[in-house]
């Protein structure tokens, strides 16, 4: 009886592998800020990895539980992709897919992490930073701030280094390890004569934006790339990230002072975010509201930001009707 056994128990296994072969089919991640791959088919399970716009993936299980996500319902999908495996939500992944859709590139999943503290200290030799971590504009930006101000920055291996005044070093050091820690600084621009240091920060989901005031070496977050009023006394900040909300979504102004910032005006939405800012003086400036309608579309609407005369705060206002702005929209570029 054991010889018969193990024969049909070794050909139901065959027949079993080739079934699961069988049943994967291509995909592509469609957010445009990317898709979290977690280890149960939850929104609060443990990490992965992000995966971002473009990226191939295998679906081998779509009986996870539905969910209902910005608007999309579907359910969570057992997925493969680079040769880690986990769940992510079906809203955001196009089926039947073996490369991605026209005008998005394929990329691999990277790594990346949360910031880490500034700290005040000597020169410290670190080894060289891992390439495969390395967001490439970020890194050609720095090189040409290390050209351009080799006495104020400083890269060494791993650590950035801000010389400040009156001798004072702040030191940012990218953490290597893998994971949820997992960050790399950048030193992207010293802009003058305000005298701050514009640090982005590539993390384990999204990014950050940063100022170190040169002057004191204290640090304002910004979230996203600032935006400067026509005669630089405001900074505008401007987030769209509604579809997957690993970066900043929403407006922050700043009142640009002498060795720093202070924040005006901030407001995080949940159902729109902003696009297309522009200043048109120092208290006025205009952008389109982009929100998702009950059919997943993406909906636009022109709006206002003024500060009205003799008035301590911003007001928003709508100013056309909708327009439609398109079922897919294309992955966020830093300017």
């Amino acid at each position: 009886m054991q010889k018969r056994i193990k024969p049909l128990l070794v050909a139901a296994m065959i027949f079993s592998g080739i079934g699961c072969a069988l049943a994967g089919e291509p995909a592509v991640v469609t957010a445009a800020s990317g898709l979290s791959m977690r280890k149960e088919p939850a929104r609060n399970a443990k990490l992965i990895v992000k995966l971002p716009q473009g990226t191939k993936v295998e679906i081998i299980d779509k009986n996870g539980p539905t969910e209902q996500i910005e608007g999309k319902r579907s359910n969570w999908f057992k997925v493969i992709s680079g040769g880690r495996t986990g769940w992510a939500f079906g809203g955001f992944i196009q089926e039947n897919a073996s490369k991605p859709e026209a005008g998005k590139p394929e990329v691999t999943p990277k790594s990346s992490a949360i910031p880490a503290t500034a700290v005040e200290k000597n020169d410290t030799e670190s080894p060289p930073a891992d390439p495969d971590f390395i967001d490439n504009e970020a890194e050609t930006d720095e090189k040409t701030v290390l050209r351009r101000f080799s006495a104020k920055v400083v890269r060494k291996g791993k650590t950035l280094r801000l010389n400040c005044a009156g001798d004072r070093k702040v030191e940012f050091t990218s953490d290597e390890s893998g994971g949820e820690s997992h960050v790399m600084y950048y030193c992207i621009d010293y802009i003058q004569p305000e005298g701050l240091f514009l640090i982005y920060a590539q993390l384990y989901e999204g990014s950050e934006h940063f100022f170190v005031s040169e002057a004191t070496g204290k640090i304002f977050n910004l979230g996203d790339r600032p935006i400067f009023s026509p005669k630089r006394s405001r900074i505008a900040v401007a987030g769209l990230d509604i579809t997957a909300a690993y970066d900043f979504n929403g407006l922050r102004i700043f009142r640009v002072e002498k060795g720093g910032l202070q924040l005006e005006f901030e407001l995080e939405p949940e159902n729109w975010g902003p696009e297309n800012f522009k200043w048109e003086s120092e208290t006025a400036a205009s952008f389109a509201k982009v929100s998702m309608n009950e059919k997943t579309e993406f909906e636009s609407v022109p709006a206002r930001l003024e500060l009205p005369a003799e008035s301590k705060n911003w007001l928003i206002t709508e100013t056309a009707a909708k327009t439609a702005a398109g079922k897919n929209r294309p992955a966020k570029k830093r300017n």
